[in-house]
């Protein structure tokens, strides 16, 4: 019972906090694009699948175009393929199946994120914690495409076997692992997730190589075989697809494969510092990145008691590199990046960064957890604290509810 009151806990948990869609009166589905574009591409794979096909054709547009090539549609993604298969109402998919498929992606997100925290050896009450924070709150919490989501969901079994491989559990094995939960992102249905999980792996090999030089060559060489050989079923077909398709990226006309995405698109989707504050403070950017001021306060006592280990050294890193890298062009370290690495100017949202900072912040709060329930470091006089730290949001908020921006009127 001990191995699965966990998980029980968390996934009762997660599908509460979604009860909204067990009911018939509510739905995901609530935006343009969920309705004219996912819809359409998980109705089509659905009929394809009834009939006993393999939707890898997409006849309806542009005189048909190879359906798995264009990524975002998920058809090469497995956890997609039973949700095809289950029975359709008057030949569509059913809402309930859509709704439940919703909550599903974010109770193995928790699940996942518990997972780590439990393999790093926090308790179960510290992972449960990360678990919920990580797949309640910000990016992951907020994302309504299912196609980045279903991205997202892979982030902590990537760093579990990165951060074995660095503590010498079976480095190698363990990095073949990291590589092959990579490859099934990439199988997730859009490139922009993977692509910034990637980043933070490799800042992980970097810190190994640093470390270990010559013996970390073959971990590294593993986990990029088996990245590669695990999303090779959506990344062949879709570098196919995109070095002969026209990118349109919200300029007047489209770019090439062999063309950059010009650096104006990447800036319109950079996360200006101050909304930094959105962390602590709700509604600030884009993406929702609110996690609530407990969490980020308990990430820090977390991150500052167990500063002499080094999976919390990089944990911390990979917060301070995803907000770097979401700040877009407001940073330089973002424009480096996509000078120098051929595969950042395709993911051309550098605020979905905030998904990587934002799991380190969701585990560091586990280990704060446990920090505050050890005492050992921090002395009881914290949880009055972080109880008054967490309270006094709500009176501010209310104040500031009461101001109304000034209108004018023309007559």
């Amino acid at each position: 019972m001990r191995w699965f009151l966990g998980p029980l806990i968390l996934s009762l948990i997660v599908t509460g906090f979604f009860w909204k869609l067990l009911t018939k009166q509510y739905t995901w589905v609530d935006q343009p694009d969920m309705a004219y574009q996912v819809m359409p591409w998980l109705q089509f794979q659905a009929v394809s699948w009834h009939r006993g096909e393999v939707p890898l054709w997409d006849p309806h547009e542009w005189g048909g175009q190879p359906l798995v090539g264009q990524l975002q549609p998920g058809a090469a993604y497995p956890l997609n393929w039973p949700l095809f298969l289950l029975p359709l109402k008057d030949g569509h998919l059913q809402q309930m199946a859509l709704n439940l498929y919703f909550v599903f992606a974010h109770v193995l997100a928790a699940l996942f994120c518990f997972w780590l925290c439990r393999d790093l050896g926090l308790s179960g009450v510290a992972s449960i914690a990360g678990g919920l924070a990580f797949a309640l709150g910000g990016f992951a919490g907020n994302v309504g495409w299912l196609q980045i989501l279903n991205g997202v969901v892979w982030i902590p079994l990537v760093a579990v076997f990165c951060l074995r491989s660095i503590r010498g559990r079976r480095p190698t094995a363990s990095a073949a692992l990291a590589g092959t939960f990579l490859g099934i992102s990439f199988l997730s249905g859009h490139h922009q997730i993977p692509i910034l999980a990637a980043l933070m792996a490799s800042g992980f090999w970097l810190y190994k190589i640093a470390r270990n030089r010559m013996r970390a060559w073959k971990p590294v060489a593993a986990f990029c075989a088996f990245t590669i050989l695990a999303g090779a079923l959506q990344i062949l077909p879709a570098y196919e697809y995109g070095s002969r398709a026209i990118r349109f990226v919200g300029l007047p006309y489209g770019i090439y494969w062999n063309q950059s995405v010009p650096y104006t698109i990447h800036a319109e989707a950079s996360l200006p510092p101050l909304d930094v504050l959105g962390l602590v403070l709700g509604h600030f950017s884009a993406y929702d990145a609110f996690m609530g001021l407990t969490t980020v306060t308990v990430a820090l006592i977390g991150f500052c008691a167990r500063f002499d280990s080094c999976e919390v050294r990089l944990l911390g890193a990979s917060v301070l590199g995803g907000l770097l890298f979401a700040f877009g062009a407001f940073s330089v370290f973002h424009g480096a990046a996509y000078s120098a690495i051929p595969i950042v100017e395709k993911a051309s949202f550098p605020e979905m960064a905030l998904a990587i900072a934002q799991f380190g912040i969701a585990v560091l709060m586990a280990y704060g957890v446990d920090a505050i329930r050890s005492a050992a470091r921090l002395g009881r006089w914290w949880i009055p604290v972080l109880t008054f730290a967490g309270a006094l949001p709500w009176p501010v908020l209310a104040i500031a509810k009461t101001f109304r921006a000034e209108t004018v009127r023309e007559y």
